[in-house]
């Protein structure tokens, strides 16, 4: 007969163990992630002078999958727009969004 390799064999529990414990911290670290993003995208537009927040955040869920630096570079030049997205959230098309 031939001659088997020794090939570990793991116990269902302890690959279980695993998946139970590195799923959620991977799940945690997105989370964390997505979060600060998303709060450094409003932090920015308040820092802009946007103060319906509650419309953008019902409204305007698009904007959170965009670069914060491209959110920036539409609102370059655009004081105006601050305004008219203040009075009418459907404003923000002006800007792209």
């Amino acid at each position: 007969g031939r001659n088997k390799r020794n090939i570990p064999r793991f116990d269902k529990r302890i690959i279980s163990y695993l998946i139970d414990l590195i799923i959620p911290s991977i799940l945690s670290l997105l989370t964390y992630f997505l979060l600060k993003h998303s709060f450094q995208i409003l932090d920015y537009l308040t820092e802009i002078g946007l103060n319906n927040i509650k419309d953008i955040l019902k409204y305007k869920t698009n904007i959170f999958y965009e670069k914060l630096n491209n959110i920036k570079k539409s609102f370059e030049d655009r004081k105006d727009v601050v305004k008219l997205i203040n009075e009418d959230i459907t404003n923000f098309e002006l800007i792209g969004y």
